[in-house]
């Protein structure tokens, strides 16, 4: 009896040091794994997925890695909340995350290490976080904003960043690339409606590491901007007004334009008007008095954002200017400032007379000034065709839109200045010299001849001479005050005034 007693002591005895035995054993494996170190984090540009790549755990009893997303629900200041993502075999070092919101934002990722016995686990709290990059167009200045975030864990041990764009499906090229501390970046030249796709690349100090943001897809959808505004001519329109004419490029989608106006082609030019016009070929009347100078004009057209999309070339009128001296008349123009292409040449067209009138071009060339010389034209037995009218034509050729215009001045006409004589006394009832009149070498178009007594009282007046009568009586003898006022065909006029004796035989 005392035997069996001994016995069942015995194995009580064993059992308890073997529940020990493996207590302790236990003991020894159910230290926590330790954690994995996160080496980069990347997103695949054109998928958005989120590719987590890690340093295994040295510890030889990891069973799988899950795979953590931080979230910062708390606000700046508390520790993030921990949710996973994902899980992966022991022998997996890399995860990609399908659903990740990386074109929203930026994400931090860690690695857990779990055991294969107890399910104890740690991770590295510090999270790798991805690059979000951002690109915004602006339209009215025609340029693309960006801007990233530097890759965390990498601060002070960034090399470059490097700046990729590929347009309209094209290849994929670095075009930029930053130093550490630079995060945003304004593309310019922007070509319109375009399809850009940009993503930035992190590059470590070492080389061996890179990362990428989410691609920013850009499209660069915007009003067509005409290539050129061709301001064709300023030329005087049948109505005595400058007509100024515009060509714009077809393709343009823009409406609103702004007119201006100097008197100097240096400017300052000051808007005259702003009007809304969808027609590509137009013409605008001003109506100035063409003749008080020479002005200049340019059109601009506005974009969307009421911002100078393009501006024309200067047009400027030709102000054709006369006078006659004699039997040579004097005509001085100015030039064609701004044409986009040759000024072929200036033409002075002249007609002759007031009607059956005789066009001629009497010069053709380069100059500014010419001298008619009408003493082989002069027409002194028909005063009418002694009307001499002149306009300046230029052409112009080469122009780089195909836009070859021509402009005319103004229309300037002169009429020879007729050889005035007035007699100093005359005899009412003698044979020959019995009228009192202007003696012309021509006769103008008209004239007025005035009568005054001795008093400035006036006694007569007419176009036709003075035969010494007053109210159908003669004219007492004595001194007489006349004026004379000469109207020629051109609207001058000249004004003689003397003294002229009346005598009785």
């Amino acid at each position: 009896m005392v035997f069996m007693i001994k016995k069942i002591i015995h194995k009580i005895l064993l059992i308890f040091i073997a529940i020990n035995y493996m207590h302790d054993a236990r003991c020894q494996v159910t230290e926590k794994p330790a954690p994995p170190v996160v080496y980069f984090v990347t997103v695949q540009p054109e998928t958005g997925f989120v590719k987590i790549v890690w340093i295994p755990s040295p510890s030889l009893n990891v069973h799988y890695y899950k795979i953590l997303k931080a979230e910062f629900t708390g606000g700046p200041y508390y520790p993030p909340a921990y949710i996973e993502v994902g899980r992966v075999p022991a022998t997996d070092s890399t995860f990609t995350y399908e659903n990740s919101e990386s074109f929203l934002h930026s994400d931090g990722y860690t690695v857990e290490s779990v055991d294969s016995v107890s399910g104890l686990s740690d991770f590295n709290q510090l999270v790798d976080s991805t690059i979000f990059f951002s690109a915004l167009f602006d339209s009215c200045s025609s340029k693309i904003a960006l801007t990233w975030n530097d890759y965390n864990r990498w601060r002070s041990n960034i090399k470059e960043y490097n700046l990729y764009q590929k347009i309209n499906g094209g290849m994929t090229a670095v075009i930029q690339t930053f130093q550490e501390g630079t995060n945003e970046y304004t593309l310019e030249n922007i070509q319109a409606n375009s399809n850009y796709e940009l993503y930035i690349e992190a590059v470590n100090i070492n080389e061996d590491r890179r990362s990428t943001s989410n691609m920013a897809w850009v499209n660069t959808d915007m009003t067509v901007v005409p290539d050129y505004i061709n301001a064709d001519y300023a030329t005087i329109s049948a109505d005595n007004n400058i007509e100024i004419s515009f060509t714009t490029d077809p393709n343009s989608e823009l409406d609103y334009y702004k007119l201006f106006r100097s008197n100097s082609a240096n400017g300052p030019f000051n808007i005259i008007d702003s009007f809304y016009q969808t027609d590509k070929k137009f013409t605008y009347i001003d109506n100035i008095d063409y003749f008080s100078g020479v002005y200049f004009y340019k059109l601009i057209v506005m974009n969307n954002c009421n911002q100078v999309a393009n501006t024309s070339n200067i047009a400027n009128n030709i102000l054709l200017n006369g006078e006659n001296n004699n039997l040579i008349n004097t005509l001085s123009w100015n030039n064609i400032a701004d044409w986009p292409g040759d000024v072929i040449s200036y033409q002075l067209i002249r007609t002759i007379g007031q009607s059956m009138n005789i066009i001629d071009t009497i010069y053709e060339g380069n100059l500014f000034l010419f001298e008619d010389d009408l003493n082989d034209i002069v027409d002194y037995d028909n005063p009418l065709n002694n009307y001499f009218c002149y306009k300046i034509k230029v052409r112009e050729s080469n122009n780089p839109n195909d836009i070859n215009s021509t402009s005319y001045s103004n229309d300037i006409c002169l009429t020879i200045s007729s050889d005035i004589r007035m007699p100093n006394a005359f005899i009412p009832n003698d044979d020959v010299n019995n009228e009192f009149g202007p003696v012309f070498s021509f006769r103008p178009e008209n004239y007025k001849l005035t009568i005054y007594n001795r008093w400035g009282l006036k006694v007569w007046q007419g176009n036709t001479p003075w035969d010494g009568i007053i109210n159908g009586k003669p004219a007492a003898e004595g001194i007489y005050l006349y004026h004379i006022k000469i109207y020629n065909y051109n609207d001058d006029s000249n004004e003689i005034t003397g003294y002229v004796t009346l005598l009785y035989r």
